[in-house]
């Protein structure tokens, strides 16, 4: 459930409307929600996330633009894509095996 939403059932439905409609607290809420998304996203990333990260580098390209067998690794289609979009209307890319 989003944080918004789980705050104004839970606080702002439950205030009395002169104290809802109130500036000062308006801004205290507004900052009393920005901490709160700002530790549930410390909480998030400590529990979760950073477990998820450290599996990151087995998953990383290998650097270079062609690998041993031939197929393009990241940086090689990044080429091949600036290759392409230099192209002219009905133009058709050079292949490097013709």
């Amino acid at each position: 459930m989003p944080i918004l939403g789980a705050c104004e059932i839970l606080i702002l439905r439950r205030l009395p409307p002169e104290l809802a409609s109130n500036p000062f607290f308006a801004v205290v809420y507004v900052l009393f929600l920005t901490a709160l998304s700002y530790g549930v996203a410390a909480v998030s990333y400590e529990t979760f996330e950073r477990r998820f990260l450290s599996l990151k580098r087995y998953f990383e390209p290998a650097a270079g633009t062609d690998s041993a067998d031939g197929t393009l690794t990241t940086a090689g289609h990044l080429q091949g894509a600036l290759e392409c979009s230099t192209l002219t209307p009905g133009e058709s890319p050079a292949r490097a095996d013709a």
